[in-house]
């Protein structure tokens, strides 16, 4: 039986953090790898640095872990939502909600 194999990218977002005026997320990239033949099979996991989004109050930019610059373009493909996570209170600030 010939052997099947199965290849899975998805990116993941972290814990934003603030330092400062800036708001950090960290951006991962979970890659699940599996295959099998006959009666044995087998799967590798792991989760690997991707980018890091770095905000202030001019605007965001990205940096891959070899510190090259990641274009924002390319953070938005493959992170559905980054604008809501950047438009939204910054960690740490918890928004006001008027009484009722």
């Amino acid at each position: 039986m010939p052997e099947r194999r199965v290849h899975r990218d998805r990116f993941v977002v972290g814990t934003a953090v603030r330092v400062g005026s800036l708001r950090i997320l960290a951006i991962g990239r979970v890659v699940v790898e599996g295959g099998g033949g006959g009666a044995a099979a087998w799967v590798v996991a792991r989760k690997e640095p991707w980018a890091l989004v770095i905000q202030d109050g001019t605007g965001a930019l990205a940096i891959g872990p070899d510190g090259a610059p990641v274009p924002l373009e390319t953070v938005r493909r493959q992170v559905p939502g980054l604008d809501e996570l950047l438009a939204g209170p910054p960690p740490g600030v918890v928004p006001h909600v008027p009484p009722r």
